[in-house]
């Protein structure tokens, strides 16, 4: 016996979210701040109220404002503000859920993504001298920026006896000039302390140095 079926189905609308892909704050400066806006619109077959916010355990705060448009179609603004004090150094995903009181979307979920900048970054991190010849001495320039305004002064707390060290300010930053001379034929390993005094605060940085003297 053959029988013959008739399907109906019908796509589930989607809410209209704004940004559609991902909230992205981009990189933030130590103790700054960045905002981004979410919106969220209502149709005509989904129809409800915004009823709370959830950022889980990211920096943020939020805002919500309702507007009305001449359909009589809401639209909530959800402003996220992203204060970046006490978080580290890094980068960082998220994601901040919407509730609503509609049976169909009672959640809906937005991708957040921030980047925390390093208050200071020192380039190279290392000081790798590769394999010198004895009393064949080497300069390497260290690059010192910070995130933060206001102009840097380097203090060096420890120096091995086979470098010298020589403070040059650029335009952009402040540089270092490390002067290495092996005396001595075999593998080198030791630190260079330096103490990093800003308007905001003073920040140690160790430098690690390697080498093979022959």
């Amino acid at each position: 016996m053959k029988q013959k079926l008739t399907v109906f189905a019908a796509q589930r609308q989607a809410l209209p979210v704004l940004p559609s892909t991902i909230v992205d704050f981009g990189a933030i400066v130590p103790d700054g701040t960045s905002a981004r806006v979410v919106r969220i619109r209502e149709v005509e077959t989904i129809r409800f109220n915004l009823v709370d916010v959830d950022v889980s355990d990211m920096p943020l705060t939020h805002t919500i404002s309702r507007s009305i448009d001449q359909a009589g179609m809401a639209t909530y603004r959800i402003t996220l503000e992203l204060r970046s004090s006490n978080t580290r150094a890094g980068s960082y995903a998220g994601t901040c859920t919407l509730f609503t009181t509609s049976r169909t979307h009672p959640q809906v979920r937005v991708p957040v993504q921030y980047e925390i900048l390093p208050t200071l970054t020192v380039e190279p991190a290392n000081l790798t001298i590769g394999t010198i010849g004895i009393n064949m001495p080497h300069t390497q320039v260290f690059q010192i920026r910070s995130a933060l305004p206001g102009m840097l002064h380097v203090e060096v707390v420890k120096q091995p006896k086979e470098c010298s060290v020589r403070e040059n300010r650029g335009s952009a930053c402040l540089e270092l000039n490390v002067t290495t001379t092996l005396t001595t034929p075999g593998v080198w390993q030791d630190e260079i302390g330096l103490k990093i005094n800003s308007e905001s605060g003073s920040q140690d940085v160790t430098i690690r140095c390697t080498g093979l003297a022959k």
